[in-house]
């Protein structure tokens, strides 16, 4: 069942049931992103209207602002009609519903409920419970319903460490809980490494989870600070910690899935060992890099700091990179620029096209005034959404369909520059 129903084939529909962190999860975990966060404004994104920043998607899905879980009936709904939607538009795709929240979705009471309504429909991937609100009976009753994929925090196996840096009061049913699940549909796990932590036993960790037959461990790299993605003005999250550097953890990475040969591991914001993502065609040599359409129009595009380097790398092997330079701002992350990022760019080396990531954290009039504001009257687009797949999804990935998706994103990338950049200079 687990090859079947693999999420690399299927294209998800994601259903937001809702939640507070830190109040629907039963307690923040000690390392949690959103724990100590401000009340800051949104901070606009490509969705937001014209004249007005803040929207929706912003509330929602980016600060989490939710007044509690939503009704399962109006859910149940939702789901049936966006699956309707989107294979009218789109018949020959294969579909699951991924059921996420600003809560834990283990811990809604409402899932099973939900699950047993629209189980029928498509398959359903339990996305990012950590197990506090689950039992292995309702984990058996969950997958006969309907879940056929599930992502679980586990943190440790060690049931001590987890039960103090999850706040979680009965590891051991945790635990026992993503046994049952590995036991019987398609189950990953994830991990935050934290330096002085878990660093060690996250080995430890990785083996008990391959003897209990999880399919992939994602480990995700700890954030402190802005820089690190922390946006919401409360960093650090946890006083004294420094985060490990990108070559320490990478190493880290590959260490861990050396020790399991019979479980995927995967490190995020970067390092895939099996498929090099993200951006695997910058790893291919000269005899098996793709044709790209030539670059003809000039553009600055703007990026994280951990990507700028290799996306520049790889356009760099196509005629008129000349054209383009890539710029990283202040944020290892692209998705997570916000214009802090933008009063900071100095803008000498900016050309009068600009292309900033899709879901970069902008408003546009905003960011296109940022851009402009030494007397050049300079252009914002929106990049493609994805260039690469980010490692939490390419677990479930082959190489070939990692790189297949990359070329889609740098012949979007091209398009674009060659439609609405401006004519070179020289």
């Amino acid at each position: 069942m687990s090859d079947e129903l693999g999420l690399s084939e299927l294209f998800e529909i994601t259903l937001d049931i809702g939640g507070r962190p830190g109040v629907d999860c039963r307690g923040f975990c000690r390392y949690c992103y959103f724990r100590g966060a401000r009340e800051n404004p949104v901070p606009g994104c490509r969705y937001c209207s014209e004249g007005r920043v803040g929207c929706e998607k912003c509330r929602c899905e980016i600060l989490e602002k939710h007044d509690g879980y939503k009704d399962p009936t109006l859910l149940q709904h939702h789901a049936r009609a966006r699956i309707a939607e989107e294979r009218f538009i789109y018949p020959g795709r294969s579909y699951a519903i991924n059921i996420s929240g600003g809560g834990d979705a283990g811990c809604y009471p409402d899932l099973l409920k939900l699950v047993r309504s629209i189980g029928g429909v498509v398959p359903i991937h339990l996305g990012y419970v950590s197990g506090k609100g689950l039992t292995p009976q309702l984990a058996r009753e969950l997958v006969e319903a309907g879940v056929r994929i599930v992502t679980f925090t586990v943190f440790s196996t060690d049931p001590s460490l987890r039960g103090e840096w999850l706040n979680d009061p009965n590891p051991e049913l945790s635990l026992e809980s993503l046994r049952t699940f590995a036991g019987i549909c398609e189950t990953y796990a994830a991990a935050v490494v934290i330096p002085g932590v878990n660093v060690e036993d996250i080995f430890e960790t990785a083996r008990v989870l391959e003897s209990w037959g999880v399919k992939g461990l994602t480990l995700m790299r700890f954030g402190n600070s802005e820089e690190n993605g922390i946006i919401l003005g409360n960093d650090p999250i946890i006083e004294g910690i420094t985060p490990q550097s990108v070559e320490e953890f990478r190493d880290l990475v590959f260490a861990v899935d050396s020790a399991v040969p019979g479980m995927r591991v995967v490190g995020t914001p970067f390092s895939d060992p099996l498929t090099g993502a993200p951006f695997a065609l910058a790893t291919l040599s000269e005899d098996e890099f793709p044709s790209f359409p030539p670059i003809r129009s000039e553009a600055t595009i703007l990026s994280g700091s951990l990507a700028a380097p290799l996306i520049e790398r790889i356009l760099q092997r196509i005629d008129g990179s000349w054209h383009v330079n890539v710029i990283g701002l202040g944020k290892e992350i692209g998705d997570l620029i916000t214009h802090r990022d933008l009063e900071r760019l100095p803008l000498d080396s900016v050309k009068e096209t600009v292309i900033a990531p899709g879901n970069a954290l902008i408003h546009n009039n905003i960011a296109r005034d940022l851009l402009s504001r030494d007397g050049v009257k300079r252009y914002l687009i929106r990049g493609p959404n994805r260039l690469t797949a980010d490692c939490e999804t390419s677990i479930r990935m082959s190489r070939e369909s990692v790189i297949r998706l990359e070329i889609e994103g740098f012949t979007e990338l091209i398009r674009l520059i060659n439609a609405l950049g401006l004519p070179p200079h020289d």
